[in-house]
């Protein structure tokens, strides 16, 4: 990944206004009409536009400073999620942002003990669920929804965790 920082010729400590005047700066002087034909200048002026994207939001700046941005989600219409092995991120495309249509989420890589936990982890709540649904009917119906999403969220973190076990081989 591109350092924006650098490629604005900014501190990390810039405030919002020394960003957004490096960026005037930058933009201006290799915008693709005032270097018409060269590409080079149009690739720099896209990396700026990037960068500022980026920098230019405090929310979009403050998770890339922390480390947790990724250049996919700055201008795909993709966004972080919780993932609930782990409490990794992942990013997810649906169908109203990204690509344009439905993807599996891009998983990071896990060692074999970490997929190993996560299976372990997604069937418990797959038992405690089936299990639970013995109980549910003292709960009435709000019971009863709690255990099939229980059901529901262990067999699909289930099968999520296969998907990552057999991706860590």
């Amino acid at each position: 990944m591109n350092d924006y920082y650098t490629i604005l010729g900014v501190s990390r400590t810039a405030t919002q206004d020394e960003i957004k005047k490096a960026y005037r700066e930058l933009a201006f002087k290799y915008h693709p009409d005032k270097n018409p034909g060269n590409p080079a200048a149009e690739e720099r002026f896209k990396k700026v536009s990037e960068a500022y994207s980026v920098l230019g939001d405090s929310e979009k700046k403050s998770r890339y400073d922390m480390g947790g941005f990724s250049a996919q989600s700055a201008g795909s219409g993709g966004y972080e999620g919780y993932n609930p092995f782990e409490g990794a991120s992942w990013t997810y495309y649906g169908p109203f942002g990204g690509s344009g249509d439905w993807q599996q989420p891009e998983y990071q890589q896990y060692t074999k003990k970490q997929a190993f936990e996560m299976l372990l982890r997604s069937v418990v709540t797959l038992l405690a669920g089936t299990f639970l649904l013995r109980y549910s009917f003292f709960f009435g119906i709000f019971g009863l929804l709690i255990c099939i999403s229980l059901i529901g969220r262990g067999f699909l973190n289930t099968v999520r965790a296969i998907k990552v076990l057999l991706r860590s081989w």
